[in-house]
């Protein structure tokens, strides 16, 4: 009996991939600080809302720093060696941070390693793009994705019993898995920066988005006016979907007092069984659609998963709720790796990259300051409708997008 298409998705990639899924895993199930900050600072430290709104945007203006340097670098040097030290960094830091679990250094801490947090984004893509191409490309980052999301299955779980109790165990075992990483990644996977070599070859046959170019970096952007497009719109995209990491918690902390941290570690949890046992086969379905065609979609249903927020009162609603923004999520984090990569020149993957990256960081800076302003005059259910109208602009643009492009990518 023959398999569906969906059970066989993720077979026969390189080696290197597979390891980077690995490493995925450990990286994201241990990744306990960044998705329990806003409970951190606003239950143990005194944050208000507003306070912890900008807080958490300032760390996002290093992570963006973080995110245009490590591409750069990239494209300069080792990729490995870039990638390996920024998560070695990263974990000494929080290594630290587990010794003041609550301490007003600790957020120093993490403001000063979220550079080097950001940093390691934009060089992984760098490296899958290296190794794939074509329908290929696409399976490779969804693996990625599926690995992370296999990771952040059980992370939040044990996040949210540690929190109370045994906070120095959060930035320990982040540290811990982040170091695990970065062995992995030193010891199993090679640089994959194109040689000299192989940006000739690539000069001599490819004649699409990723054919070599020479000059400076925003020369060579400029000339990409569907990407600039693109990357608008995802600011305002990624301002909707960074929701789930500010907003998100307040609400639910608002609805289940000192239950929202454990109610909040489940519905992450359940976003990423979704995400596992839906990734595959959307990827298998929606692999002969144009990237941009299923960002579109994916933001529709945005707009319909933190919309109906404003109307839910038990945990029940939200896991529906989550269902929803979850398909999204899973449509448009697997789509747009790939539109870059086909509009990525291979002399510039690095940098376009981390501009990808960065442009996307924007939204998560600015929607915590702006969010927080909204909850801090309205309260925080006046920021759903706010949230709900952004993600309707968004995939509208995307439809039109779709719809004026030709080409596939």
């Amino acid at each position: 009996m023959k398999k569906p298409g969906f059970i066989t998705e993720y077979m026969g990639l390189d080696r290197s991939i597979y390891v980077l899924f690995a490493a995925r895993i450990v990286n994201r199930m241990g990744d306990f600080v960044q998705l329990f900050l806003v409970f951190y600072l606003t239950t143990r430290l005194g944050f208000d809302e507003a306070a912890a709104g900008r807080f958490i945007m300032l760390t996002g203006v290093m992570n963006g720093f973080g995110i245009l340097l490590g591409g750069y670098l990239s494209d300069r040097i080792n990729r490995k060696v870039v990638l390996v030290f920024c998560q070695v960094v990263l974990a000494v830091s929080y290594l630290i941070c587990g010794f003041l679990p609550i301490s007003m250094a600790v957020p120093w801490l993490i403001f000063v390693s979220s550079s080097f947090r950001g940093a390691t984004w934009p060089v992984t893509n760098a490296m899958v793009t290296d190794l794939t191409e074509g329908l290929e490309r696409k399976r490779a980052f969804s693996l990625l994705y599926l690995g992370t999301n296999i990771g952040v299955a059980v992370g939040p779980i044990i996040a949210g019993l540690l929190f109370t109790n045994h906070l120095n165990w959060i930035f320990w075992g982040d540290a811990a898995t982040t170091l695990f990483a970065a062995s992995a990644v030193l010891f199993l996977v090679p640089d994959t920066k194109p040689t000299k070599e192989k940006i000739k070859e690539n000069l001599a046959s490819r004649v699409d988005g990723e054919r070599a170019e020479e000059g400076g970096f925003l020369s060579v952007f400029f000339k990409r006016p569907a990407l600039i497009t693109y990357l608008l719109i995802a600011s305002l995209i990624s301002f909707v979907y960074s929701q789930h990491q500010f907003s998100l918690p307040l609400q639910i902390n608002e609805l289940f007092s000192t239950n929202g941290p454990k109610t909040f570690g489940y519905i992450m949890t359940s976003n990423a069984i979704i995400v596992l046992l839906f990734t595959a086969p959307l990827t298998y379905i929606t692999k002969r659609a144009k990237p941009i065609t299923n960002m579109a979609i994916a933001g529709f249903l945005y707009f319909l998963g933190f919309g109906m927020i404003l109307f839910i009162q038990s945990l029940g609603m939200f896991i529906i709720s989550t269902c929803i923004w979850t398909f999204g999520e899973i449509l448009m984090v697997t789509n747009s790796n790939v539109y870059v990569a086909s509009h990525t020149p291979i002399t510039h993957r690095g940098r376009f990259n981390g501009l990808i990256t960065w442009v996307h960081g924007i939204g998560f800076a600015l929607s915590p300051w702006i969010s927080g302003w909204i909850i801090e005059v309205n309260g925080v259910s006046a920021i759903w409708p706010v949230v709900s109208a952004v993600a309707a602009v968004g995939a509208v643009l995307y439809w039109i997008m779709s719809v004026s492009q030709k080409n596939r990518q």
